[in-house]
């Protein structure tokens, strides 16, 4: 995938503020923030490589998803040993969250919050299970980042005396004509001295 410094940032701007609003999303309104959130990732293929470069999840996610809800709060989803097994793990039960129709608060969501409510419960379940997910895509994005060179900066030191520095970054391109002329009574001074 070809991507320049300006479109990186605006996939971690939409990146973040997806995030944020899915972090911050009242218990009434997580079903419909979890599948923009989930969609968003789908539809942005640098994040979309990413999680499909994790693998897919070997779990048999209704299974798991029934066991929790019906665990009444004792039981939380286990993530993974490494990085990749977390992203595809949790990646993969909040996509059948989203294609199920599942509210989240009252099933999913009792063992994250010892709180008997529910907005606390989903705050529970994004700290210790989607802010997971949202680490490691912000991880990723970052190094891109850091691979494309945005955090460096260029420092030139330039000496210049009765003349002209150009420097020209980031493909750009620049023109400079020069005008040189001579100064008519030196120029007589000169040729007399001669």
């Amino acid at each position: 995938m070809k991507l320049n410094r300006k479109e990186l940032r605006k996939i971690q701007y939409d990146f973040n503020s997806c995030s944020n609003r899915l972090l911050q999303a009242d218990y009434g309104d997580y079903a419909g923030v979890l599948a923009k959130f989930v969609k968003y990732m789908d539809s942005t293929p640098i994040i979309n490589d990413y999680i499909c470069g994790c693998g897919s999840c070997d779990w048999n996610l209704e299974e798991e998803i029934k066991k929790v809800q019906g665990s009444y709060g004792r039981l939380i989803f286990s993530l993974g040993e490494t990085d990749e097994e977390e992203v595809r793990n949790v990646y993969a039960v909040l996509r059948f969250l989203v294609e199920t129709n599942n509210s989240v608060y009252c099933g999913v969501a009792m063992g994250y919050s010892s709180s008997s409510k529910w907005q606390d419960k989903i705050k529970g379940f994004n700290e210790r299970f989607v802010m997971v997910l949202i680490r490691h895509v912000e991880r990723y994005l970052t190094k891109i980042d850091i691979d494309m060179g945005i955090d460096e900066k260029n420092v030139y030191n330039v000496t210049v005396q009765n003349g002209q520095a150009i420097i020209a970054n980031d493909n750009s391109t620049v023109t400079a004509t020069t005008h040189i002329g001579v100064n008519a009574n030196e120029l007589e001074r000169l040729i007399a001295a001669v």
